[in-house]
């Protein structure tokens, strides 16, 4: 292999390579994943079957990062796939998650460095032992501009209430959808009333969809969020949004509280 490797490469050189054994079998499911570029709308997640039907069942679906947990569900859950792996797989939604997983780091990546071209993962192999990337290519190139703004993570601040309770206050994001629904279900009807000029219903996914995974450069939502007082996980407490039209000439502001702390002192400190 490095004879072969001089040969081909005389001038640029191997930076090396390793041997691995081979891996067969293990009732694997065999998946196709990575990174590539359009020229319009930069870099794209790509998620699909893999292995060496790839090209045959073209099964193929694309999404712009950056992705949250939501988004890498929808991607794969809009894939053949996913009807594989529910149909062979011993447990499913544990596979799922771990697809999510890496389908998050693809988008980290994507996001970090913009010199990154393209990544092919095929196979991608996911059996009982958990999921393995057989063989990978990478290619860089040019930066590319996101068509999507990145999570702007570092506008997250911690806070303390004048009643000692600690509040972390963040732009919103796609899982954050459960708890808004929670949130929204606590506000009574005048509050509601108050927010949206009407006496509306429920919202259904699409709408908290529209809520939660917005477009940081037109829009933007900051969350106030604390941990229940039993324990049992974070709680949505209240919500401020700026939405601009598509000149960026009007606005429509909004904040809206749980009916519980409206009209107290929470004073900041």
């Amino acid at each position: 292999m490095a004879y072969r490797a001089r040969e081909r490469c005389p001038e640029t050189g191997a930076l090396g390579f390793c041997v691995q054994p081979m891996q067969r079998g293990k009732q694997s499911i065999l998946i196709n994943l990575g990174i590539s570029r359009d020229p319009v709308f930069g870099p794209v997640i790509i998620f699909g079957v893999g292995g060496y039907t790839v090209d045959v069942i073209a099964d193929r679906r694309v999404m712009l990062p950056p992705l949250n947990l939501s988004l890498a569900r929808q991607l794969i859950c809009q894939s053949r796939a996913w009807q594989v792996l529910q149909e062979n797989s011993h447990r499913p939604h544990s596979d799922l998650e771990q697809l999510c997983e890496v389908l998050l780091s693809l988008s980290q990546m994507a996001v970090e460095l913009p010199h990154l071209q393209a990544v092919e993962i095929n196979p991608l192999m996911i059996n009982k032992q958990g999921v393995l990337a057989v063989d990978v290519s990478v290619s860089l190139g040019e930066p590319a501009p996101l068509a999507i703004s990145p999570y702007p993570k570092h506008l997250r601040e911690e806070v303390s209430l004048k009643g000692g309770r600690t509040v972390e206050i963040r732009p919103i994001r796609g899982e954050d959808e459960p708890n808004h629904l929670m949130f929204y279900n606590s506000l009574s009807a005048e509050s509601i009333r108050l927010r949206y000029f009407y006496n509306r219903g429920v919202p259904d996914h699409l709408e908290l969809a529209n809520w939660t995974q917005i477009d940081y450069d037109r829009e933007m939502a900051f969350i106030a969020t604390a941990w229940k007082a039993d324990g049992s996980g974070w709680e949505t407490l209240g919500v401020v949004r700026a939405v601009t039209d598509a000149d960026n000439v009007r606005a429509e502001f909004s904040v809206v509280i749980r009916d519980e702390l409206q009209g107290k002192d929470w004073a900041v400190f």
